[in-house]
């Protein structure tokens, strides 16, 4: 198969640097805008004011409001469920993955806002200040519910999701290090092949639901290179990014990319290979057979659209991918 295209590089900048990271969280830890570790008994911020990359756009609400619609398949809200021939995906129960979760604002929005309360939620990230700063959180979040069972502007998924214990946040390189040997991993049937197309989907197999909400935006800004395994070639992380994130993805789940550095189009590109996102294998896949599993574009988020010489475009784009079987 021909050397998949993807588009042109971004310049590196030092949002593309782990230092980078680790200095803002320590800000945060230090005195930043989070919830003050001594301030225990007072409430802690709503995830929705916690800080987030897309907050201009209202992105959050959006990606939230979508997460947890009737239509989605893995929302507590889904109402095709009775409709729907046998799903093989456990709807009930699903296995969330945030990656570069941050301070953990999507995680507990989806916790507490959300109705995400019996699902599997890991929140992963390289900068191990972050993970610091989003666990802090969590403890700060489950001793405020657990310490006032009712809230008068709370609904009561919220009121109990205390104490959060279905939520875990770990320090974790997705370029460096493997997945599968990690503990956070999906434990199931190991002697299924997780990228079969006959055999049962085994719980082990990878997250229903993975997050990424500006990590392929800092990944692409970075100068790092890793050795492709694939051809043994040296290239830029962004360009092994989309096949790391699409092994962590179950057969049948489901990927959600928030970007602000690349256009609606580029971001399919990046994780099919092509603008339409229809039918083809992800990029550094090329040497797959084609009836390995693949992304493939399932929605769209929109947002206020502008226009500058002439062109129109968003300033930040969302694509929802679902992982199916090759042809």
């Amino acid at each position: 198969m021909p050397e998949a295209s993807h588009p042109t590089h971004l310049d590196p900048s030092e949002l593309g640097t782990k230092e980078y990271w680790d200095e803002y969280y320590e800000r945060d830890l230090n005195g930043g805008d989070e919830a003050d570790e001594d301030d225990s008994g007072e409430e802690p911020p709503d995830p929705s004011e916690l800080d987030s990359w897309f907050d201009d756009v209202d992105a959050p609400a959006k990606t939230l409001a979508f997460l947890t619609s009737t239509t989605f398949p893995l929302s507590p809200n889904y109402s095709g469920r009775e409709n729907d021939e046998l799903d093989r995906l456990d709807n009930a129960s699903p296995a969330v993955l945030d990656l570069g979760t941050g301070n953990g604002s999507a995680l507990f929005s989806l916790h507490l806002h959300g109705g995400y309360t019996a699902a599997r939620v890991v929140g992963v990230d390289y900068s191990r200040r972050s993970i610091e700063l989003a666990e802090k959180l969590r403890l700060q979040y489950s001793a405020h519910w657990a310490s006032s069972p009712t809230h008068e502007n709370e609904t009561a998924s919220a009121t109990a999701a205390a104490p959060l214990h279905n939520i875990s946040f770990y320090t974790f390189d997705v370029i460096n290090e493997d997945p599968k040997v990690q503990e956070w991993w999906p434990r199931g049937d190991s002697d299924c092949d997780p990228d079969s197309t006959t055999d049962p989907i085994p719980k082990g197999a990878g997250f229903d639901l993975v997050l990424d909400k500006g990590t392929f935006d800092a990944i692409s800004l970075s100068s790092d290179r890793a050795v492709d395994p694939t051809k043994g070639l040296e290239r830029r992380i962004c360009e092994l990014y989309p096949t790391k994130v699409l092994a962590m993805t179950r057969l049948g789940g489901f990927l959600l990319v928030t970007s602000c550095n690349w256009t609606e189009s580029e971001v399919i590109s990046w994780f099919t290979g092509g603008a339409d996102g229809a039918n083809i294998v992800a990029p550094q896949q090329e040497q797959r057979e084609d009836s390995s599993p693949r992304f493939e574009v399932y929605d769209t988020l929109k947002y206020p659209v502008f226009e500058f010489g002439g062109q129109k475009g968003q300033g930040v784009a969302t694509v929802c991918f679902k992982k199916v079987a090759g042809r």
